[in-house]
């Protein structure tokens, strides 16, 4: 039957319709909701965050448009797609956090200039990134001096490297897996991380910070605390934490190291 020629009229077709209210709960369902912007080309930070976020926490993603091949360029010149992204997260919804899954482009953009975007488009509404909430969740964990994995090339890893110390956390040690674009991150294996974590120099660290929302990493963080002694910090793991505390989920996140049993501490410095 083509499109445009109604349905035969019979006795069914004039049953009455009956309306039955319902009674909404997405309140009840929900104690937290986090709009996440991730990556065009990201990978990762999706299954990374559904695997750490308690099942009561929603979290509603879009994607910002970006260059797969990662310089501080490039990372930069996402800021001009970020307006757009946020703007597609349930606009007529609340949220209690929004979140950009990028650490190396909170870095090349900024993270004033970040947050302004953001609130441009979500007035108020609290936001963080996998750098900002790092250094947060290292503050937290009492470290002063950091040990720092990252996948990226030398150039993005110095700008890193330099971001922390100009927060005033030390960085004596640093590995960088060299690479150049999302699609080589998101394929460093298991066995890479963990052998790259055993050889990490830890001297006078205080904490291991493994960088990039693009490694798959966050199901190893109790294995390398075990392993290692000392308290680890990854991107997602970071952030995760960071969006559900500033969302007034305080509950602790078992399985994803020490930082999961930490409440945030606004009296602290940042």
């Amino acid at each position: 039957m083509a499109d445009n020629v109604p349905f035969p009229v019979s006795e069914a077709s004039n049953a009455e319709i009956r309306v039955r209210p319902v009674k909404p709960i997405l309140d009840q369902i929900w104690k937290a909701r986090i709009g996440m912007v991730d990556l065009a080309s990201g990978l990762t930070g999706e299954e990374e965050m559904h695997a750490i976020l308690p099942d009561d926490v929603l979290l509603l993603t879009t994607r910002v448009l970006n260059s797969n091949t990662i310089s501080l360029s490039a990372l930069s010149d996402m800021q001009a797609d970020m307006a757009r992204a946020v703007g597609t997260i349930t606009p007529e919804e609340p949220l209690d956090v929004v979140i950009y899954c990028c650490t190396s482009g909170t870095i090349a953009i900024g993270e004033n200039r970040l947050g302004a975007l953001i609130q441009s488009v979500r007035p108020g509404v609290a936001c963080t990134n996998p750098f900002t909430a790092a250094v947060e969740a290292l503050r937290h964990i009492g470290a002063k001096r950091v040990s720092l994995l990252a996948p990226y090339t030398v150039e993005v890893t110095s700008y890193m490297r330099d971001a922390f110390q100009n927060k005033g956390i030390g960085i004596p040690h640093v590995t960088t897996y060299g690479l150049e674009t999302d699609a080589e991150i998101c394929q460093v294996s298991h066995d890479d991380i963990l052998a790259t974590a055993r050889e990490q120099s830890l001297q006078g660290a205080d904490a291991l910070f493994i960088s990039c929302t693009g490694l798959r990493v966050v199901g190893l963080i109790e294995e390398i605390e075990q392993t290692l002694g000392l308290p680890v910090i990854t991107s997602n793991q970071a952030m995760a934490w960071h969006a559900l505390r500033l969302a007034g989920y305080d509950r602790n996140l078992n399985g994803f190291g020490r930082l999961g049993h930490l409440v945030l501490d606004t009296n602290l410095n940042t």
